[in-house]
């Protein structure tokens, strides 16, 4: 069981990083 919430931790830890990576490309071509 605490092995499983450290993955689950782990995965949702990626998708929030590449979640924002998005959120910053959207940001700098709405300026650039």
């Amino acid at each position: 069981m605490k092995v499983k919430m450290k993955q689950d931790f782990i995965i949702y830890s990626i998708q929030a990083i590449k979640h924002m990576k998005k959120a910053d490309n959207l940001n700098l071509n709405k300026v650039s």
